[in-house]
């Protein structure tokens, strides 16, 4: 009994870290899109959006964690989305120097959005509930909705001389 109870609580330890990584990096990315819409007046609506949208996922993700039914895929990227995060702070911290123009802003977004779904950062967790793997395709079908707007913009940006 205290063999289960062990491996249960060190399950739910690790969801917990999860769901924050989780959390905190969707919190990271909205910040990213909120500053770049400070950055860029042209289209602060385009990264407003998204970064609102950002916001939502997080509050999702939230939701999940209050739910208590979920369990961890062995396979979680955790170190993808530390170091995500970490990228995505570097990349905050230099949207007031202007070193970037909104074409590379925008390649950037784009290159963090691929990368959340390749790493499959919303299918690291499992649960029984349809409800559950509802949000989970919620989120990652808004996130390749992200990705379609994003590769709009980039070739917008493009055209634009």
């Amino acid at each position: 009994m205290t063999g289960d109870f062990a491996l249960s609580l060190e399950n739910q330890e690790k969801i917990e870290t999860y769901l924050t990584l989780l959390i905190e990096h969707e919190k990271k990315i909205s910040e990213l899109y909120r500053a770049y819409a400070q950055e860029f007046p042209a289209v602060r609506v385009f990264w407003q959006r998204l970064c609102n949208e950002e916001m939502q996922h997080a509050k999702c993700i939230e939701t999940l964690a209050e739910s208590g039914e979920l369990s961890v895929r062995e396979c979680f990227p955790a170190e993808a989305v530390q170091t995500s995060i970490h990228y995505v702070q570097k990349l905050i911290e230099e949207v007031p120097r202007h070193s970037h123009t909104l074409l590379n802003a925008v390649s950037l977004s784009l290159n963090l959005e691929v990368a959340m779904i390749e790493n499959q950062f919303f299918e690291v967790f499992k649960g029984d509930s349809d409800e559950l793997a509802e949000v989970f395709r919620t989120l990652t079908d808004q996130t390749r909705e992200h990705l379609g707007q994003i590769r709009e913009m980039l070739a917008e940006c493009k055209i634009k001389p």
